[in-house]
């Protein structure tokens, strides 16, 4: 029985799986089924019916078109990636790999020293004192880490968190602190772990014979800012890079810059530093010799400033030049500014006084202020007069104390102050009285034109060339700059205020001394040399008459004796002659002008000086004239 039972089961179990298979072969959906004519018309990739879904009856079709967008977008997209692969690879990859050595490694520049910088007799203007300065790169420090960093150096340097924060949130090298004490880098060296990206450097400090009295002539030396550095990249200045600012630091900044050198350090991913990989030594800038006489300028500077004070002036100029090859002797504007302190580095606080200060102490007055000339405009008007033959050395004039054109009268400043006439003059003596009525005239008889015309022949509305950033040209005034400027024609008296000074003309002190220079050289208008030299830079010349200049400087002779307008110098032992200013402003009182030269046979020296809202260049200015010529001619 067991054995029927197992046969049976045996039985059953082979036919029900045979069975399954041919009810499965029999049932089992046509869609499953590949025709060979489907196969074949797959292969040609034809429009054709493929077959019907056994469910719905629907047809179904396979056409090539619906495949293309497959293809296209599988085709693009392994020709992108293989093109980005090559980019990478081949056309970027030393790109790439400079960066990654970049991740462990960085330069550091090395600044070259300055040049030194002396007067005419070898003393020493501007040098180099060692010292350390503390710099960051922003990008090497984690920006989590930033904060932190900011807190660490606050408490080293004594230094607000808020002022170093805002240095590390850029992304260029910057100075933190331009010269760090000796005690707070040995502290630094001792923890540098704990600032990344900050680094301290032994560099050449700037060190100057005299902050205050050499600021405007000499300058400073400060770090570039954004906007410099966009002109100063395409000179091989980078940033963090110091360069001059103002004066001569600025001026021939390139010659004493010298060639930076550098470092390339090895760094860890943190940006704390492992090693020198490589060093390249710095070049030392070149020397450079000034005209400038040191004590000169010292002595200039105290007869100036003690004048500014006395009488209560907003600021002040004084120029000497040298009338043979247009050297600077002495340069001093007023109010100035401790050129040193900027080159150590002033907080942001400290410059933003200093640039907002309404004295503007940056301004160097001597070529980036101008002024009405005042009287000093005179020998312009003198020279064209006797140059075209409108009048001679014996035309006279006779002085009615004033004129009037209209509604409007002119007065002479001697009928003004005393109600006084000085009768007829001639060229000489209207120079020596510095009479207005007599230059009315003449401006009258010259016309605008001709006025306009000397003035640019003088060196006015144009720049002297000296080699000093930042100089102005001033202003000659025409009837086209007058109808675009004022909305308003040139009217008459226009020409009679011009012809003494006055109105819209305007011109720099260096201006006026290069005039004066040009009277006593043979009518040779001379660019200006900050530099030692021999021999002079003769920009115009041959405009005036010897003879003519000759009677010009017979009245300047004039002012500085007895009856003249110069009353400072009637018992100077050293024979000088001059011209005085006084240039009316609308508020305060005008400025004074005095300049001349010394000695009157054979002159060396032409001083110039203004004082701003100081009164009448006879009282004020000439005064400080004689103190510097007394010193000039006492000292050789």
């Amino acid at each position: 029985m067991g054995g029927f039972t197992a046969n049976i089961g045996k039985y059953m179990k082979i036919n029900l799986g045979k069975g399954f298979s041919v009810f499965y072969e029999k049932f089992k959906p046509e869609r499953n089924k590949i025709s060979e004519e489907s196969l074949t018309q797959s292969r040609l990739w034809q429009d054709s019916l493929v077959g019907a879904d056994p469910y719905t009856g629907r047809k179904t079709y396979i056409s090539r078109w619906r495949l293309v967008p497959i293809y296209t977008i599988g085709v693009v997209f392994f020709a992108v990636l293989l093109t980005r692969l090559f980019t990478l690879q081949i056309l970027e990859g030393q790109t790439f790999l400079s960066k990654a050595l970049g991740n462990r490694s960085y330069s550091r520049i090395i600044y070259a020293p300055r040049g030194i910088i002396y007067d005419r007799e070898g003393n020493i203007l501007a040098s180099n004192k060692p010292a350390f300065r503390m710099v960051a790169d922003p990008t090497l420090i984690l920006k989590e880490k930033k904060e932190e960093t900011a807190r660490n150096l606050s408490k080293l340097l004594d230094t607000p968190f808020e002022e170093i924060l805002g240095k590390l949130e850029g992304d260029r090298i910057v100075t933190i602190k331009a010269d760090v004490e000796r005690e707070k880098t040995i502290t630094f060296i001792v923890n540098e772990k704990d600032y990344p990206g900050i680094s301290v450097e032994v560099v050449a400090l700037r060190k100057y014979a005299d902050p205050l009295i050499l600021a405007h002539l000499v300058g400073y030396v400060g770090q570039i800012s954004k906007e410099e550095l966009k002109v100063g990249a395409k000179v091989g200045i980078r940033a963090g890079d110091n360069i001059g600012k103002i004066g001569v630091e600025e001026a021939y900044d390139t010659n004493l810059r010298g060639i930076n050198g550098y470092e390339l350090i090895k760094v860890d991913a943190t940006g704390k530093k492992e090693g020198v990989i490589y060093k390249q030594e710095p070049k030392t800038g070149s020397d450079l010799t000034l005209s400038l006489n040191l004590n000169l300028q010292k002595k200039t500077y105290q007869f100036l400033e003690e004048e500014i004070k006395e009488v209560g002036g907003s600021g002040g100029v004084a120029v000497v030049l040298n009338t043979k090859t247009g050297e600077i002797l002495s340069l001093v504007s007023l109010p100035s500014f401790d050129s040193e302190k900027l080159s150590e580095g002033l907080s942001e606080e400290e410059y933003q006084k200093l640039v907002s200060d309404p004295a503007r102490p940056f301004i160097n007055r001597s070529i980036s202020s101008s002024y009405p000339p005042g009287s000093t405009f005179k020998l312009v008007t003198a020279a064209a007069g006797l140059e075209t033959g409108k009048f001679s050395a014996d035309t006279k004039i006779l002085d009615t104390g004033f004129i009037t054109l209209g509604d409007t009268t002119f007065k002479n400043w001697y009928f003004s102050q005393y109600g006084k006439t000085e009768g007829e003059l001639e060229i000489t003596r209207a120079i020596a009285r510095s009479n207005d009525t007599f230059f009315f005239r003449v401006g009258q008889i010259l016309g605008e034109k001709l006025l306009q015309d000397f003035a640019v022949a003088f060196g006015l509305g144009e720049k002297t060339g000296v080699n000093l950033i930042g100089e102005q040209k001033g202003l000659v005034p025409t009837q086209e700059w007058k109808l675009e400027n004022k909305g308003e024609p040139w009217f008459p008296g226009n020409t009679l205020n011009m012809a003494i000074g006055q109105g819209d003309l305007l011109t720099t002190p260096m201006q006026i001394a290069v005039l004066t220079s040009a009277i006593v050289n043979g009518g040779k208008i001379i660019q200006p040399q900050i530099l030692k030299t021999d021999s002079s830079l003769v920009l115009r010349e041959k405009f005036v008459k010897e003879e003519n200049l000759k009677l010009i400087r017979e009245g300047m002779r004039e002012a500085a004796q007895t009856g003249g307008t110069a009353w400072p110098f009637f018992d100077f032992n050293v024979a000088t002659a001059g011209k005085t200013g006084t240039s009316e402003v609308p508020s305060g009182k005008p400025h004074a002008w005095f300049t001349a030269f010394a000695p009157y046979e054979n002159p060396e020296v032409v001083v110039t000086v203004l004082v701003e809202h100081g009164g009448e260049g006879s009282n004020v200015a000439a005064p400080v004239v004689r103190k510097i010529l007394e010193y000039y001619f006492s000292s050789r």
